[in-house]
């Protein structure tokens, strides 16, 4: 059974969908096939022109048979592409040093930056660190004291480990 009878068996049943997707398929089909029998007709005709091997072209660019002022166009057109062409890459490769440098410098600045973090970090543990364990359980329990006033109600004993996580950590 071809598409065509599918697809009007299918429109007899109310599958209007099914239907038009069988014609379509069955139209492309079609064209597809006509194209290709007037491809095979008319391309030697349109494509009899053969291209000038590399590295030997003369002066008839344009391959119509003739050195005219339509070949002297296309030549200059050639050269201005090809500088403008030139052109951009340089500036590209300008663009990408310039860019490779801004990523340098904020890859040392940002190192200076982590530096002077870590500095500061080891000036706040060298505070509780220089403590005496007394000294420093006694500074932790101002702490939660002040806490609890503040609050106005008892730190839980989790409440209070994360007090004293939080002092080891940042040194409150």
């Amino acid at each position: 059974m071809s598409n065509i009878q599918k697809a009007v068996n299918s429109i007899l049943n109310n599958n209007l969908i099914e239907g038009k997707k069988l014609i379509q398929s069955s139209l492309y089909e079609k064209m597809g096939k006509l194209l290709e029998q007037q491809l095979v007709e008319f391309a030697p005709s349109v494509f009899n022109e053969k291209m000038d091997p590399v590295g030997d072209e003369d002066e008839d660019v344009d391959n119509d048979g003739d050195s005219d002022e339509s070949d002297e166009y296309l030549k200059n057109r050639r050269e201005k592409i090809s500088g403008n062409m030139k052109e951009e890459k340089d500036e590209d490769e300008e663009e990408e040093e310039e860019d490779e440098d801004e990523e340098d410098e904020e890859d040392e600045e940002e190192e200076d930056e982590d530096e002077e973090e870590e500095d500061e970090e080891d000036g706040k543990k060298k505070v509780y660190e220089s403590l005496t364990e007394e000294e420093l359980q006694e500074t932790l329990n101002q702490i939660i004291e002040q806490i609890e006033k503040e609050s106005g109600y008892e730190l839980t004993q989790e409440e209070i480990q994360q007090v004293v996580e939080s002092f080891m950590n940042q040194n409150i």
